[in-house]
């Protein structure tokens, strides 16, 4: 899958996920999520279990304005704090760095498809291993 195209690797997804009786428009496409700015000495990778209610889509899209929800605030403040040494609460507690900060970053959700509040780790077991 290395030599891939992007495009390709979303149209085998949404194959396999039709295939198991999904709609692949659930499908949310995770990866870097701004390529042009996933270039510095750290690099940081979120692997989350699945995307809680987001209708599907790619992720940069929902994600472009800065965080959504409480888990990417979560996310976006830790993601500042490595992405800029640790500097204090106060200095990345705002939604220009937290913004900045998931510009930076690659997430990949263990299973494709939204899924809701909670999930049966036997089930995102079994997407992880298959996919």
């Amino acid at each position: 899958m290395a030599n891939m195209e992007h495009g390709d690797l979303w149209a085998r997804w949404s194959q396999h996920y039709r295939n198991l009786g999904h709609d692949p428009k659930r499908i949310t496409q995770d990866g870097i999520l701004h390529p042009e700015k996933f270039n510095s000495d750290r690099r940081v990778l979120f692997i989350l279990k699945d995307s809680n209610n987001f209708p599907g889509g790619k992720l940069a899209d929902l994600l472009k304005n800065g965080p959504v929800h409480a888990m990417w605030h979560v996310a976006a403040r830790w993601a500042a704090g490595i992405l800029n040494g640790f500097p204090e609460f106060q200095d990345i507690d705002n939604r220009r760095a937290m913004t900045e900060a998931l510009h930076q970053i690659a997430v990949v959700n263990l299973k494709k498809i939204t899924g809701g509040a909670g999930v049966s780790p036997a089930v995102v077991n079994a997407y992880a291993h298959q996919d």
